[in-house]
């Protein structure tokens, strides 16, 4: 099964309620669309970031024919429990 390494650039509310630009890096066993929102689970002492796919910029090759990179612009959206593509737990995920 091919596994899909998605890079989402995206700007997100930080704790002081100021707006930030962030990449987040995790793997996922399925191919991310525009209009896709996955959650991220940041932990117990802040709300989940839910990123809605904008735009898929490349696809990349990796050294393994089993993975693809992806990289992607993403939106921070309201929490909306409908239409979640599928969910990160904060150890899952990379924040930069």
């Amino acid at each position: 099964m091919r596994k899909y390494v998605l890079k989402i650039d995206c700007d997100v509310l930080n704790e002081m309620g100021l707006t930030v630009n962030r990449l987040l890096s995790v793997a996922t066993s399925t191919e991310p669309l525009p209009g896709d929102n996955y959650r991220f689970l940041i932990g117990d002492i802040s709300h989940p970031i839910i990123i809605k796919i904008v735009e898929v910029v490349s696809i990349l090759p990796t050294s393994s024919d089993e993975v693809m990179e992806i990289q992607c612009n993403g939106e921070e959206i309201d929490e909306d429990d409908t239409g979640i593509k599928e969910n990160f737990a904060w150890h899952t995920f990379s924040f930069y």
